[in-house]
């Protein structure tokens, strides 16, 4: 009903046709736009296949870079959270896995969306991590036409919309949201986030409803991918200022009612967030870090995103925090961020661009600043992706409008050209910094200081590789930069465990647990604590341990499996196989947990069912001793011999001086023997 129309559309109409409307130039009677907005430095002449070219060119060079990560694996650091060591999203799309997605705060986030687009890599592309590298190219590639798009829609400036475009696809600050699989919720959070500009936009021009209600749709699935866009509104409201221009003939009130819908939702995914990232314990309380300290921080961070924009070398995957900052440092940082606030504030009526773009860049990023403090990172190269598009216009729309005319069009294409270049070779680089685990975290180290999180990364590494003395010196370093950090301790633990030293393992993570918050790392820690103690037989406070560790995280796989072992052990063969069967339900590739089931189930008599088992965890770990054994067990059992015999033989290849194995080899060959010999 048009005469009950909501206060998102009263005098909207009138306000929009005036502030988009082309009027006559009085020197040269051709159409311009209003004061505050930049005319297009081509008219309107220009053919629609110049700017097909442009969209090509953006694709091939905001792709091109990452070809290479087709060849890389997952990373060790949250690539297994969110993909090769997650169960739900192993299992592709379903009913049960959309409502995992939308429910749980695994990784201390909340982006359903997120999940369901690795669900769906992982059903067309399984665990072949080039595909889903893949897959983030194009979306990177996507974002970068859709940047264009929307930029040249608002202004009608063709060029200097290629070069914000241009300067966004290749920047090597933004290697980290590409390259990195977990960070596919950039690349959806800023997809989805253009499009909802650009359906502001339409609004704008035509204001109705459903055009509104793409606008929210558009915004909560962008929302739903990550929550680094809840400042969107905030944005909007200065594309409104320019180069929109529908503040200039209405009230502003108006405009601002019309985000309330918008702002309500921002403060859903906040709380969504902050619930998320409380109950994985990542948030860090105020006795740990002061106010005044995060304020010094959010300084130096803001200068450097800036510093990183226009000189973008020694990228790292962590930038740690700094204990004592200089007093000198915050004071130039804070004069170079004042003083530009100033600037663009007094030239916003001859300049327009310049603030909304600074406020876009300084706006954006107070979700990620750390005044609440998740993590040790002082800052992070992800978090620039969409911000950075307001430093882009800034620079875009402050070159001189002679530059783009046509008689110098050549010269100003080999000057952009020169400058792309530089920086897409800079981003190939950057790239195959990302290569590894291994390279990621030892070129962190080299361009950063007191890096104790690319230390402890490395030490888990070099464990999974059986190098114990790498591990060891690491996480020494590590611990030496901050003795009290839960993650490096946790880590001496793991490191001690393979050397068999359990008591001294335990020491240590009781030593991680006194420094940790409850949540995803001290639920960790006690499954680890419970693990050492298996290992010195104290069963029932290994049970205990392991139960704990569930109570704070229900969804790691390996304390069901490692309450399952132990419940084995102890005899309680019915509750292991439910401990077991959870585990496998959120770890269907982990080999340990198909082998505890299998474990359960043989001693419950269901022997079928624990050879399919012992066979699926020898599909994911050919070399699993206990699987290997347990099956050749259960053949036995049946009176399947050979096999089982083949089996054992497998495991002797590779510790022949496996006393178990010696055993059942012999006992093997004797029933098969004997059942041979039988009339």
């Amino acid at each position: 009903m048009r005469g009950s129309q909501s206060i998102l559309d009263v005098g909207l109409r009138k306000g929009a046709a005036e502030s988009l409307r082309v009027t006559k130039s009085k020197r040269t009677g051709r159409p311009g736009r209003k004061a505050g907005q930049l005319t297009s430095e081509r008219p309107a002449h220009l053919s629609k296949q110049v700017s097909w070219w442009i969209c090509a060119g953006l694709a091939v060079a905001a792709v091109l870079p990452y070809l290479q990560t087709l060849r890389y694996g997952f990373i060790n650091f949250d690539d297994g959270t969110y993909v090769a060591e997650n169960g739900p999203v192993q299992q592709g799309l379903s009913w049960s896995n959309l409502a995992w997605a939308f429910t749980t705060m695994t990784a201390g986030n909340w982006h359903p969306l997120t999940w369901l687009s690795h669900m769906l890599d992982c059903q067309i592309f399984g665990l072949q991590p080039g595909w889903h590298h893949l897959v983030n190219g194009l979306f990177h590639g996507a974002n970068a036409i859709l940047v264009f798009t929307v930029v040249r829609a608002m202004t009608g400036a063709v060029w200097r919309s290629a070069l914000v475009a241009g300067l966004f696809a290749v920047h090597p600050v933004h290697v980290e949201s590409v390259a990195w699989i977990a960070e596919r919720k950039d690349l959806l959070s800023t997809f989805f986030g253009l499009c909802a500009i650009w359906a502001h936009l339409n609004y704008a021009r035509t204001p109705s409803l459903s055009r509104y209600g793409l606008v929210i749709v558009l915004f909560g699935l962008s929302v739903l991918s990550k929550p680094m866009l809840v400042t969107l509104p905030f944005v909007l409201l200065l594309l409104d200022i320019w180069p929109l221009n529908r503040t200039r003939n209405r009230k502003l009130l108006s405009v601002l009612l019309e985000k309330l819908p918008l702002l309500l939702m921002s403060a859903a995914s906040c709380v969504m967030t902050l619930r998320a990232q409380h109950g994985a314990g990542a948030v860090v309380p105020l006795q740990f870090l002061t106010m005044s300290q995060r304020l010094r921080n959010a300084i130096l961070a803001y200068a450097g995103y800036l510093t990183k924009a226009f000189w973008p070398v020694d990228l790292a995957v962590v930038y740690p925090l700094r204990n004592n900052p200089s007093p000198g440092l915050i004071a130039v940082a804070a004069l170079l961020i004042v003083g530009i606030t100033i600037l663009v504030v007094v030239r916003r009526g001859k300049q327009p661009w310049l603030a909304v773009g600074w406020f876009w860049f300084l706006g954006t990023l107070i979700p990620v600043l750390g005044l609440v403090q998740v993590g040790d990172q002082l800052m992070a190269d992800r978090y620039t992706y969409f911000p950075l598009l307001g430093v882009f216009i800034m620079i875009a729309w402050s070159l001189p409008a002679a530059w783009f005319a046509q008689a110098r069009a050549p010269v100003m294409a080999v000057v952009v050209v020169l400058i792309i270049a530089t920086l897409a070779t800079i981003t190939f680089r950057q790239v195959q910094v990302w290569e590894n685990t291994t390279t990621l975290f030892t070129h962190a180290i080299s361009v950063t200081e007191g890096n104790l999180l690319a230390h402890n990364a490395l030490a888990v590494e070099a464990m999974k590789h059986g190098d114990l003395a790498a591990a060891g010196a690491h996480v020494t370093k590590a611990l030496q930069i901050k003795p009290n950090y839960p993650a490096a301790r946790y880590t001496l633990g793991m490191v001690l465990v393979q050397q068999g030293d359990f008591n001294k393992a335990i020491e240590q993570y009781n030593l991680a647990l006194q420094s940790s918050q409850p949540g995803t790392m001290a639920a960790t820690i006690w499954n680890g604590l419970g693990g050492a103690k298996a290992q010195l037989g104290r069963l029932d406070e290994a049970v205990s341990d392991y139960r704990h560790a569930l109570e704070l995280n229900p969804n790691q796989a390996d304390a069901y499996t490692n309450l399952g072992s132990a419940l084995v052990a102890q005899g309680k063969f019915a509750e292991a196989a439910e401990m077991a069967e959870k585990a496998v339900a959120l770890g269907p590739r982990s080999a340990d947990a198909h082998a505890c089931l299998a474990s359960a189930l043989m001693n419950l008599g269901h022997t079928d069912e624990a050879i399919l088992q012992n066979r699926k965890a020898l599909e994911f770990n050919p070399n699993l001793v206990s699987a290997r054994l347990n099956l050749a067990a259960s053949l036995s059992v049946k009176g399947n011999y050979d096999e089982a015999i083949a089996h054992i033989e497998h495991v002797l290849r590779l510790h022949p001086q496996h006393e178990v194995a010696q055993k059942l080899l012999s006992a093997a060959k004797r029933n098969r023997d004997g059942a041979v010999t039988q009339p």
